[in-house]
């Protein structure tokens, strides 16, 4: 299941004229595989949906139990943070495939993008982002 493993690791993918992307091996994407994909300025993190969905629900039953409002303020803050930066919810396809929303990668000049690992997520750069960001 996708991200049930922690999920090191890079991988060079495409994006094909369907605007899909394979999810890489390291991320143990399985089909039926439920995913949440945000947008951080200019890369998307993609995430497993059942653990977005759990720290909301702990964030939620913190906030039942807090007393001070600058506390509560920053908790309120935290979800609506997280909810706003999700742009779309997918479910993998048999091939282990995720269509990416319209317009966050430029692919006239290459429909080739980087995966890396972050643990519980992971996140795609376009290849010049990854070049600047890994110097």
């Amino acid at each position: 299941m996708f991200g049930e493993e922690k999920m090191f690791g890079k991988s060079e993918i495409s994006i094909d004229e369907k605007n899909r992307i394979k999810l890489p091996k390291f991320t143990y994407a399985e089909s039926g595989d439920r995913i949440i994909i945000q947008q951080e300025d200019d890369t998307l993190k993609i995430s497993n949906e059942s653990k977005i969905t759990k720290i909301i629900e702990e964030i939620e039953e913190t906030l039942k139990h807090v007393e001070n409002i600058s506390e509560a303020k920053t908790l309120k803050e935290k979800i609506d943070k997280l909810c706003i930066s999700i742009i779309s919810k997918k479910i993998c396809d048999q091939q282990n495939r995720i269509i990416l929303p319209n317009g966050i990668f430029d692919t006239s000049e290459t429909n080739r993008i980087m995966s890396v690992g972050y643990g519980d997520y992971i996140k795609l750069y376009t290849l010049k982002k990854y070049n600047e960001l890994s110097k």
